[in-house]
């Protein structure tokens, strides 16, 4: 690694290692020291041009150094690879055979440093090549993204580290120590090892400077130790510790003075390290000192310090800093800086890479002023037209906001600084550099400013930018009619005019690019200046092709087929376009950029020459054109459209005959039964109903796939009805919506076909088409009278789940009248289909037509009650059936002022009926005592107040539900209660204990006493239930209550009220209500 610091050569020590006897071990023999001899001498001579090439590598310090050196030592390594390689691991055999057979010989430590020294080599070299395989692996990733890659290798120092650490530990003595630590250092030190150790990197510097200091390597070691501190993490402690201890080894280094290694680097980090300590005092005269130690070296050597680019960089950069902290201007602080320092020859280097700088920071004015002071005091220097024409590029294009002004001002300045007539010209004209330069500013200028804002223009499309840079571009040609790359600038201000939509200059201005012979944009002209006449006919006439409003007609020809056929003058713009479309038409451009461009844009530029003919009237010459287009560019769509306006004009002309001619001519498909359809259109208009239907019939045989064919079906079906085959145009209507379900027009036949089987009883069918319309088109006006007429019809066919289903679906239908209507309707059904089905429903009927919801109704609603508390009952849920009825009953008196059909009056009537009958029974009931004074006011008080209450609760129930029926056993119970009365009163028992004589007073007193009572109570029953039968009579109504109230009369007044006939009671309503006879007293009874 560092043979070239040795006093002997490695020859020589092996020669003296393997010469001097042995310590305390076995002497080599003869053979090994003569065979090991010959192998190291083998190898330094053919390693003498080896040395010289590549062994310097191990002499440099810095990384950099190390990386620049790399490429001619790959050359030499190219050269001597195979050679220097086998060599090496001859002499690594030999080393570490001899080392293991005679590990302690007086040259022991020498051998293995030279070792180590090997090892190092090879763990470079393989790294060099383990390096070139990786990056091969990266080539193969770049095209494959899916490949993964291994880690990157990384040098294995291992074996040279061990053998440096035994010859610390075991020669303490040993000549070469510092270079031992040094290597040690520089390896763990490598920032691609695997044993990369910082610390331990430090630590073996650290040895060499504190035990070694004149050491070669001392200036090395304390470079890397500055390094080291420089770039260690600030402590909390002390965040400045690390830097002050690398000023330090810096110091120290600087120490060595000029001709020491590292010199000007450490000058270089001494004024970081105090600008990093904000001591920008020292921190500039270190980088002042290390600029002028550049200069003496240039001097010198004519070369200069490798850190003068960054010490020029760094105290531009303190300048700008400085300028920031103390609020002042860049430029004053450099010029207040170089007062104290005095002249220095790099002055202007500095202060120009600060102008640079301060651009970069987007201090834009202390740029310019920077750049500006630069000219006035360097005012003969050839930089100037380049500081000059950056002022006005920092004006016109870098600042945020544009300084359009200040820029020109500043071209201005270029002109009149720096022309031909100037002094900096004449102190220059010796430099052609500069001169050249300053001529291309002065031209360019005013063309770079242009430039600037046609991107600006192609960035934003804002038309007033795009004329802004058209105008600048103007002005521009006319000032420098023979400025370089005219034809460009013309180009760019055609290019201007048509982004900013002037069509007419830009048309104008590509005229003039197609004049200049040398021009190279002679193919984007011509294609430019058709577009340009385009946009302008388009921005007149709003179409292309469009006739203009008023255009001048230039004759009317009529057809002989009885059509007129006006023709229009076709206007300039309209003409110009199709003179510059035509120049198009066959020409080949040479341009690769607008080849593809033209080719793609042929077929409609063709297109529309023979549309504007056809518009105006100019058939002959449109069917020449679009002819044309059909030709040259088959299975284009402008050839479709060319073709349909070609068989137009023939449909124009009324020349029936040559457009299905000429359609089966062109032989394109989509054509051919396109003029087909109209054929069979035209015959359709002209009333010939069924033969336009026959020729739908054809167009089907022969095009039964094509994608009009559902529409000739369509139009062949209704031809025949228009015809009066109403069956066959069935039949066709059917097949029609069979296979197109969802078509709109299939939606308006569905109703129609489905009404038709309606009519004839084929329900299946009628049911199937009203749902079909339903499904496929809910939105259609008929489909809610499909749906119902199909729950209808389900009805019908006793498919009672269907017909439910059906109604409720037309129930739920948006914005549906009669929705709760035939929602009740489904319940019928349901009833038909089970009692849970029914259940089901009228718990869900009651849910979604609450008492709340516009279109309740209460009728519905109690019947739907009844109904439930009928069927829970019969479920054998009594619990459910009562709170039904407890509904029913809250239902009714909730609505009863607002209306009750008789229907649900009666039901609510029931069970308010059933409780008056039995309470009816209950008063029948009753039991005599012993007691006289019990008996007496059993007959009354007590009764008397039960049969006050029961004709009082006959009568609310008469009010309250308003129904026959329920009137009829209201006013039964009534005359029956009567009538009970009657008897209780009667029956009235003798007390106990009475002799025959005692009764019979005991009788008389009771019929002196009672006998009013009864009597009265027998009228007023009798009275009551004949006007029951009376009402009847009038009411013509009939009921169950009737016939047990002509039973009850019968049995009382057998003679009065004979037994009831049927023919009697007329029509009625009739109750089956079971209730109970006359009075049967359980104790007691009538006599």
């Amino acid at each position: 690694m560092i043979a070239s610091l040795r006093p002997q050569s490695f020859s020589a020590l092996l020669l003296l290692a393997l010469l001097a006897p042995a310590k305390a071990q076995a002497e080599p023999n003869e053979a090994e020291l003569r065979a090991f001899r010959d192998t190291a001498e083998r190898y330094a001579a053919r390693m003498a041009e080896f040395e010289g090439d590549v062994r310097q590598i191990v002499d440099l310090t810095e990384e950099e150094e190390r990386s620049r050196i790399l490429s001619s030592f790959g050359a030499a390594m190219a050269r001597a690879e195979d050679d220097g390689n086998t060599l090496r691991r001859v002499t690594i055999a030999k080393l570490e055979t001899f080392l293991q057979r005679y590990p302690n010989t007086r040259y022991s430590a020498d051998m293995k440093f030279r070792l180590a020294d090997l090892y190092y080599d090879e763990s470079e070299l393989d790294f060099v090549a383990r390096t070139e395989e990786y990056g091969k692996l990266q080539d193969q990733a770049e095209s494959n993204p899916s490949m993964v890659l291994p880690e990157p290798p990384e040098k294995d120092y291992r074996r040279s580290i061990g053998i440096y650490n035994d010859i610390l530990a075991s020669y303490p003595d040993f000549e070469y120590r510092p270079d031992t630590y040094y290597m040690l250092g520089w390896c763990y030190g490598s920032s691609n090892a695997m044993q990369q150790d910082d610390e331990a990197a430090r630590d073996a510097y650290l040895a060499i400077v504190t035990r070694y200091s004149k050491s070669v390597f001392a200036n090395d070691s304390n470079m890397r130790l500055g390094e080291y501190y420089f770039e260690l993490p600030a402590t909390r402690e002390d965040p400045v510790a690390n830097v002050r201890t690398a000023i330090k080894y810096y110091g120290a280094v600087l120490a060595d003075g000029p001709t020491g290694r590292n010199y000007d680097r450490a000058i270089y980090k001494l004024g970081w390290s105090h600008y990093k300590l904000n001591e920008y005092d020292r921190a500039l005269a270190y980088l002042v000192q290390l600029l002028d130690y550049s200069d003496s070296l240039y001097d010198r050597s004519g070369r200069v310090a490798d850190t003068r680019k960054e010490a020029v960089e760094y105290l531009a950069i303190s300048y700008a800093d400085m300028a920031d902290r103390q609020g002042k201007k860049p430029v004053d602080i450099a010029k207040a800086h170089f007062a104290k320092v005095g002249d220095k020859r790099w002055e202007h280097d500095v202060i120009e890479r600060l102008a640079s700088i301060l651009t970069t920071q987007a201090k834009f004015e202390e740029s310019v002023e920077t750049y500006r002071f630069l000219q006035s005091n360097w005012p003969l220097h050839p930089q100037n037209p380049i500081y000059q024409h950056e002022i006005s590029q920092i004006y016109a294009v870098k600042m945020p906001v544009h300084n359009d002004s200040a820029a020109g001002q500043a071209l201005e300045e270029l002109g009149e600084k720096y022309s031909d007539k100037t002094s900096w010209y004449a102190a220059n004209k010796n430099n052609p550099d500069a001169i050249a330069q300053a001529r291309g500013f002065i031209e360019s200028s005013l063309a770079t400013v242009a430039t600037e804002k046609l991107i600006r223009c192609r960035e934003t499309t804002d038309a007033a930018m795009c004329r802004d840079a058209a105008v600048t571009f103007r002005d521009f040609l006319q000032k420098y009619p023979f400025a370089t790359d005219y034809d460009q600038y013309e180009w760019y201000l055609a290019y201007a005019w048509f982004s900013a939509g002037d069509f007419a200059e830009a048309a104008r201005q590509y005229q003039q690019v197609l004049k200049n012979p040398h021009s190279t944009f002679k193919d984007g002209a011509r294609f430019q200046l058709m577009k340009s006449r385009e946009q302008i006919a388009l921005a007149k006439y709003g179409k292309l092709e469009d006739v203009p409003q008023g255009a001048l007609v230039t004759n009317t020809i009529t057809t002989p087929f009885g059509k007129q056929i006006v023709q229009y003058m076709v206007s300039d713009e309209q003409t110009a376009f199709r003179v510059a479309a035509d120049d198009l038409a066959d020409r080949e451009f040479s341009d690769p950029e607008w080849i593809p461009v033209l080719d793609k844009i042929r077929p409609a530029m063709a297109y529309y020459g023979g549309v504007i003919s056809f518009t105006h009237g100019y058939y002959d010459d449109a069917r020449k054109r679009l002819q044309s287009v059909v030709n040259r560019y088959p299975g284009s769509k402008e050839a479709g459209f060319s073709a349909k306006l070609i068989l137009q004009t023939y449909t124009n002309e009324g020349d029936i005959p040559t457009l299905v001619a000429k359609a089966r001519e062109l032989n394109v498909e989509d054509i051919v039964t396109e003029g087909t359809l109209e054929i069979c259109l035209q015959t359709g208009r002209g009333g010939d109903h069924l033969g336009s239907a026959e020729c739908y019939g054809k167009f089907l045989a022969e095009f039964p796939k094509h994608k009009y064919a559902s529409v000739a079906l369509y139009n062949q079906a209704n031809q025949l009805d228009l015809g009066g085959q109403t069956g066959q145009a069935n039949v066709l209507f059917e097949k029609y919506i069979n296979e197109n379900p969802t078509d709109e027009r299939s939606k308006s036949l569905y109703f129609r076909i489905a009404s038709g089987y309606s009519s004839i009883l084929e329900l299946d069918k009628a049911i199937r088409y009203f749902e079909t319309l339903v499904r496929v088109a809910p939105e259609n006006v008929d489909s809610p009278a499909a749906l119902y007429s199909a729950a209808f019809l389900r009805t019908g066919i006793g498919d009672h789940k269907g017909a439910a289903q059906a109604y409720e679906k037309y129930a739920n239908l948006p914005n549906v009248p009669d929705a709760e209507i035939i929602y009740w309707k489904a319940g019928e059904q349901w009833e038909l289909v089970g009692s849970a089905q029914a259940i089901e429903f009228y718990e869900r009927y009651l849910r979604n037509f609450p008492s709340d919801r516009p279109g309740f109704n209460a009728s519905h609603a109690i019947i739907a009650q009844s109904k439930l508390s009928d069927l829970y009952l019969a479920k054998g849920d009594k619990r459910k059936a009562a709170q039904k009825l407890a509904d029913l009953d809250a239902t009714f008196r909730d609505n009863v002022s607002k209306g009750v059909n008789s229907d649900a009056r009666k039901l609510a009537a029931l069970a308010p009926m059933q409780a008056l009958v039995a309470e009816l029974e209950a008063f029948k009931t009753f039991k005599w005592t012993t007691n006289e004074k019990t008996n007496a006011e059993l007959v009354l008080t007590k009764k008397p107040e039960e049969l006050r209450k029961l004709t009082d609760d006959a009568l609310q129930l008469i009010q309250t539900y308003q129904d026959y029926d329920a009137a009829a056993a209201a006013l039964y119970v009534q005359g029956a209660a009567y009538f009970a009365y009657s008897d209780i009163v009667y029956a009235y028992p003798l007390p106990p204990g009475l002799n025959e004589e005692e009764q019979q007073l005991f009788q008389d007193l009771v019929d002196e006493k009672f006998s009013p009572i009864r009597i009265k109570a027998e009228d007023t029953g009798k009275a009551r239930l004949g006007a029951a039968l009376e009402k009847a009579r009038v009411d013509k109504r009939w009921s169950t209550w009737n016939s047990k109230t002509v039973e009850l009369l019968h049995d009382r007044f057998p003679i009065e009220f004979p037994s009831e006939r049927q023919e009697s009671r007329g029509t009625l309503n009739d109750s089956t209500m079971e209730t109970a006879g006359p009075a049967s007293p359980k104790s007691g009874g009538a006599k």
